[in-house]
C-alpha cells in the first residue's frame, strides 16, 4: 500500500519470500518435465544477489549505526549477525543444489525470518522509549488518574495516550475546537506535537504554557496548559 511506510510492512516479507519459493518450487518441477529453466535461472541468480547483499548489510549495519545512532551502536551486531549468517547460509545453498532456485528462496525467507526475530526481540524493545512515548506518559499519568480533563491537539491522533494513560483524551482538531475546549476546561491539559508550537494565532492558544516534555521519534511530544 502507498500509504503505508515500508516498517509496517516487515512482518509480511518473510511470509511472501515463502510464497514465491512454493510458487518457483512449482516452476522447478515443471522445468523436470521439460518446461523452460531461464525463469529458474533468474530465481535462482536473484537469491544468490539478495544473499550478497544481506552480507554486505551484515557489515555495514553495526558500523552505519555507530555512526548514525551512537546511543543504539550495541543493537548493530544483533542484527547484523542473523543477517550475516542468513546470507552465508543463502550462498551456500545455493551453491550445493545448483539446479534448483526454491531451497535458495526458501533459505533466504529464514534469513529475513530470523533478521526480523532480532529486531523484536532486541531492537524495538530498546527503541521502544523514544518512538512511542511509553516513559513520557507513564510519568504523566498520575497527574490525570482520577479523570482530570486532557485533551490532543492535531493530527493525526495518538494512541498512547489511550494506551498508557488508561482514558480517553478530547480530539481537538483546529485551533477552533481546542480554544473552544480550553475555555470550557480552563484546567486542562493539551498534549499536542513540538511542530505545532509557535503556529497558534488564537490569543488564548498563544499564553498556553510548557508543563512537561519528552523525546518522541523525530520530535517532542509537549504538554502544555493555561497559566
Amino acid at each position: 500500500s502507498q500509504a503505508k511506510q515500508g516498517k509496517y510492512l516487515l512482518m509480511a516479507y518473510p511470509f511472501a519470500a515463502v510464497l514465491l519459493a512454493a510458487a518457483v518450487g512449482a516452476a522447478d518441477r515443471e522445468s523436470r518435465r521439460g518446461g523452460s529453466a531461464p525463469r529458474l535461472r533468474f530465481f535462482r541468480g536473484w537469491a544468490i544477489f539478495a544473499g550478497v547483499a544481506l552480507l554486505a548489510a551484515a557489515v555495514a549495519l553495526p558500523i552505519e549505526a555507530a555512526r548514525r545512532f551512537p546511543p543504539y551502536a550495541s543493537l548493530g551486531p544483533w542484527v547484523a549477525a542473523p543477517l550475516g549468517l542468513g546470507g552465508l547460509g543463502v550462498l551456500v545453498v545455493a551453491w550445493r543444489r545448483r539446479r534448483e532456485a526454491a531451497a535458495a528462496l526458501l533459505a533466504l525467507a529464514a534469513a529475513v525470518g530470523a533478521g526480523e526475530a532480532a529486531v523484536s526481540s532486541a531492537v524495538f524493545p530498546a527503541v521502544d522509549g523514544r518512538k512511542t512515548g511509553r516513559a513520557f506518559y507513564e510519568r504523566i499519568a498520575p497527574r490525570f488518574a482520577h479523570g482530570e480533563p486532557l485533551a490532543y491537539y492535531g493530527n493525526p491522533y495518538r494512541c498512547y495516550p489511550i494506551l498508557v494513560l488508561n482514558r480517553k483524551t478530547a480530539h481537538t482538531r483546529n485551533e477552533a475546537e481546542l480554544s473552544a475546549w480550553l475555555r470550557e476546561e480552563p484546567r486542562g491539559r493539551v498534549l499536542l506535537t513540538e511542530d505545532h508550537l509557535g503556529t497558534f494565532r488564537d490569543p488564548l492558544l498563544k499564553s498556553l504554557v510548557v508543563v512537561d516534555r519528552s523525546p518522541v521519534g523525530q520530535g517532542d511530544v509537549v504538554l502544555m496548559g493555561l497559566p
